[in-house]
Order: structure tokens, then sequence, then C-alpha cells
């Protein structure tokens, strides 16, 4: 038997500034003894869930992970990845056009002058939508898991 971490989620929104960002709440962390595949495991959850929107399961001292939508395959229009995996979120920087710099045909801008939200303990970050005012242009979503940004517009 292995010890196995379950985490599940349910789905919810922040604002940092004017921008509003779909998330993920951790609503439950335990510890489970599993013997067999975590696919198999998370199969067995994902059938029985009724309070979760998302769950992920770990095995403790691997790297090893699973994650899945409850119920399976049911995803928001409009959705866009946001981290690779899901990841813990500690602050977002909202990027603005007037932001930018141009310095020898590239644009650069100084994340030290921009503006930074922090983010309360147990939201986490993996896919969802983003509703912006159309001068925002890139979101940088610093993660237990590193640094992510995000294009939004076209």
């Amino acid at each position: 038997m292995a010890k196995v971490e379950v985490l599940k989620f349910k789905r919810d929104r922040i604002k940092a500034g004017d921008v509003e960002l779909h998330v993920y709440r951790l609503i439950s962390r335990t510890d489970e003894e599993w013997d067999g595949e975590l696919a198999d495991l998370l199969n067995n959850i994902l059938k029985k869930e009724s309070e979760a929107d998302y769950v992920v399961v770990e095995q403790h001292g691997e790297v090893e992970r699973v994650q899945g939508e409850v119920p399976a395959g049911k995803k928001e229009q409009d959705t866009m990845i946001l981290h690779p995996r899901i990841a813990r979120l500690r602050r977002v920087a909202v990027i603005r056009q007037k932001d930018l710099q141009q310095e020898l045909g590239y644009y650069k801008v100084n994340l030290e002058s921009v503006k930074w939200t922090s983010v309360e303990s147990g939201v986490y970050v993996f896919d969802g939508k983003v509703r912006a005012p159309p001068d925002v242009i890139m979101l940088v979503l610093e993660t237990d898991d590193g640094i992510q940004h995000v294009t939004l517009g076209s």
C-alpha cells in the first residue's frame, strides 16, 4: 500500500484589479492508502464526487500525479490554459499596453514597475476564463510551480 494525497477543488473567481480570473479553490486535502494505479483511484473518486469540480491525486514521495474534472470532460466555453498543471497561485501582475517599452524592435516590460496583486492561500490556477479590459495584454502568474505568462487578446 502506498500513501497518496487527494486534493479536491471548487471553481471560483478572483479579481486582480479590474481583471477577473477563473481559479480553483482547495476545499479538501486528505491522505489515503492505495494499492494500484493512481488513475484507477482518480476514476473511482470522479464517479462518486458531488462537491468538487476538480480532483488531483498525488503519490507521496513520488512525482506521479493524475488529475481530472468532475464530471469528466465538462468544460466552460472560452476556457484557456493558464498554467501547464494545477498549482497554488501566489500573486498576479496585470500588464497593460502602456507598461511596454520598445527597444531595438522588441518590446520589454519592467516587472519591478508592475503592480502585483497577492492571492489568499488555497487558490490554485490551471484552466479558466479571463475577463479583462482591452488595454490588458498579458498576465503574469506567480505560483508555487514557477511563473507563467498568459497573453490576452489577439
